[in-house]
């Protein structure tokens, strides 16, 4: 008996565990996946922990005629069931991860996001056409970019003479504008630019985009 109830004591730590990391991993990687990537691997290595300890006690659990089957059963069942906990718990976590980033975009518009992307577009005073957060530059971008804590921020316009005037501010850094915000002049602009990369890229697989705000856009693209 006592046993028996360690073994459900043990259970249920580790499945809180994995569950709780699998809400998290899709809340911390919000902005950049492969960011909160250590959190997914703790989660699977407690989940093969869970299935080791839940294997060695229903191989003890009976003898006899049948009892192979009940093991079989028992335990693919509660596998099954393990998954699909822990893909409802992603979900969740999605869910929630959307919600902030929302949370933190409207932060930014209602502290002028727009008003000042478009001072920038009008006077870039400022010596490259990219900022990092790692220059002494990036300090004096206004504080309604600030706000995202972007890895870069971009002027479009600068980098490529033929393109929409926008400024991008990227949340990622891996190897590109993967994943972020633009902002462009307006809505109108916005739409040249994406008909651009629709008539060149394939649309969810290339890149993506949803509009925010008048002018802001959330901004995701293979690199």
């Amino acid at each position: 008996m006592r046993e028996r109830r360690n073994h459900w004591i043990v259970s249920g730590i580790l499945l809180g565990v994995i569950l709780m990391l699998c809400t998290d991993y899709p809340i911390a990687g919000r902005w950049y996946p492969f960011k909160a990537f250590p959190i997914i691997v703790l989660a699977f290595v407690a989940w093969l922990l869970w299935v080791v300890h839940l294997g060695r006690r229903l191989s003890r659990s009976g003898r006899g005629k049948g009892a192979r089957r009940r093991f079989y059963a028992g335990f693919s069942g509660a596998v099954a069931a393990s998954l699909i906990a822990m893909a409802l718990a992603a979900a969740l976590g999605a869910r929630i991860g959307k919600s902030l980033c929302d949370r933190e975009v409207q932060q930014a518009v209602a502290a002028g996001l727009q008003d000042d992307c478009q001072k920038l577009l009008r006077l870039w005073a400022f010596k490259d056409d990219i900022v990092f957060d790692s220059t002494p530059e990036y300090p004096k971008l206004p504080a309604s970019l600030r706000i995202l804590t972007p890895v870069y921020v971009v002027n479009d316009s600068l980098a490529d003479t033929n393109t929409v005037p926008n400024i991008g501010l990227c949340k990622n850094g891996s190897g590109g504008f993967a994943g972020g915000i633009r902002v462009f002049r307006n809505d109108h602009e916005a739409e040249q630019f994406i008909d651009h990369w629709r008539r060149n890229f394939e649309f969810g697989k290339d890149f993506g985009c949803q509009r925010i705000a008048a002018g802001v856009y959330y901004w995701w693209q293979n690199t």
